[in-house]
């Protein structure tokens, strides 16, 4: 009790003092002045970090620092007593006291030695734990790369993210840090391992849209080949082709103008087609050349050994020259949808059909009348044709009322539209005399303009009419 009231009272005496000049002394003075305080046994946060920089000041001063308060205490209450009694004893037992509480630099050694050794151990073990745990998932990795589990793959890459995570934590923790800095480094390790754990999740999804763009390419590919070999069955190859490349044009190049596009893919088909026409024709020049020349060469031999006369061979000539021009102008049939050449190669459109340039063609062979109808007049036509117009009245400016066999149909005149302001009285609509009678002038002369139109569009189409009325 005598020794705690005397380290009590050089406690009180030495919180007094002031003009102190040692950093030890300082030190002291600060701790024995601190309320470390507690909140269910642990220390609050303030008290904490209060405690986590009196250790660091104490290692600087050559000191191992504080892991509890009252280690620092007992350091600060030392100090103070030492100091006190300093100015009470002789000079060399006042040396011989503070010497006691001073590490020497072998003890110094020593214990930095033995606290490295035993950080370097727990990190070690914190290590092996990683790669035992990284080892049994990257096993699991395997097989799932196997099984073709990309899903569980992904979890599993994600996993040993986490893995690391934790042993670096547990690293940062080993390394005697003071409070801040290890919770910033903990912090930037966090972050790392998230922007880990996002660009596999990235990677995930953009192999799936991958994989799915895949598979949507190879289905589109067979739906343009059925489509195409559709085309070639229908005569609209060409067509077809232009369609498809239009298509994978604006595809890769969405910027471009689609109708200028068009015009350049069937500009290209129309040059293609005249390539192979010309060249046609140059096969054809160089048969007829080479059966003048055979034929001229044979000829004058044929005349000198007497085999035959020149008239003959001449003869022979002008012979092989008709089958020639013959075979060119009766030509061949057409093949998968395309024109072939001469009388033969004309398309069919018995079944209807789709031109989009010059192309030769047999009209009517179907045995019953055919509607040629330009694709900017097929609106109108259609709507005609639903009204019931029939023959050439069908297709816009053609004119022709179709009541002979020249026409095919009938045509039917536009509806006259009168229009009244009427008032509904008990469910029934009146109008004025005066609105009915403007109504009645103004259907007169919609019907006198339709019958003049008629009457004029007959006379210009139809001979029989015409000859009927002595025109």
């Amino acid at each position: 009790m005598a020794k705690f009231a005397g380290n009590q009272a050089d406690v009180g005496a030495f919180l007094s003092r002031t003009g102190l000049t040692g950093q030890g002394q300082k030190l002291a003075q600060e701790i024995l002045g601190t309320g470390f305080q507690r909140s269910k046994g642990e220390l609050t946060t303030a008290s904490a970090r209060a405690l986590s920089g009196f250790s660091a000041r104490s290692k600087e001063l050559g000191g191992q620092g504080f892991q509890t308060a009252e280690q620092a205490r007992a350091f600060a209450t030392e100090i103070a007593s030492g100091s006190q009694r300093k100015l009470e004893i002789p000079v060399l037992q006042e040396i011989e006291s503070v010497a006691a509480g001073i590490q020497t630099p072998e003890d110094k050694r020593a214990a930095n030695a033995a606290e490295k050794e035993q950080r370097k151990s727990e990190q070690l073990s914190i290590k092996v734990d990683l790669k035992e745990r990284l080892l049994a998932l990257d096993t699991q990795i395997a097989k799932a790369v196997l099984d073709g589990d990309k899903a569980n793959q992904a979890l599993l890459e994600k996993e040993k993210v986490r893995e690391t995570l934790a042993a670096k934590i547990d690293t940062i923790k080993t390394k005697g840090l003071s409070a801040e800095l290890e919770a910033k480094e903990i912090e930037v390790a966090r972050v790392d391992a998230a922007q880990k754990i996002q660009d596999i999740t990235a990677a995930t999804a953009k192999e799936k849209a991958d994989e799915a763009k895949k598979a949507q390419d190879v289905l589109d590919g067979l739906l343009q080949e059925q489509a195409l070999l559709q085309a070639t069955l229908d005569g609209r190859k060409e067509e077809e082709q232009i369609k498809q490349r239009l298509a994978e044009i604006m595809d890769k190049n969405p910027t471009l103008a689609e109708a200028e596009v068009k015009a350049i893919l069937e500009g290209n088909q129309a040059l293609r087609e005249k390539i192979t026409l010309q060249q046609q024709q140059e096969q054809l020049y160089a048969r007829i050349g080479q059966t003048i020349s055979s034929g001229i060469v044979n000829g004058i031999q044929s005349a000198i050994d007497g085999s035959k006369s020149l008239k003959e061979s001449l003869s022979g000539i002008l012979k092989s020259l008709a089958g020639i021009f013959l075979q060119a102008g009766i030509g061949s049939f057409g093949v998968g949808g395309q024109a072939g050449s001469g009388l033969l190669g004309l398309l069919k459109f018995s079944e209807g059909g789709y031109v989009s340039g010059p192309t030769p063609a047999l009209v009517g062979e179907g045995g019953e009348s055919e509607y040629i109808i330009p694709e900017s007049k097929m609106r109108e036509s259609m709507s005609r044709y639903s009204r019931g117009a029939r023959g050439s009245a069908v297709i816009p400016e053609a004119g022709g009322s179709g009541t002979s066999g020249e026409g095919g149909g009938t045509a039917v005149a536009a509806p006259i539209d009168v229009r009244y302001s009427v008032e509904r009285i008990n469910s029934v609509d009146y109008v004025t005399a005066d609105q009915f009678q403007a109504g009645m002038r103004q259907a007169a002369t919609q019907g006198a303009k339709q019958g003049e139109q008629q009457t004029l569009r007959r006379l210009q189409m139809s001979g029989s009419t015409r000859k009927r009325v002595g025109m």
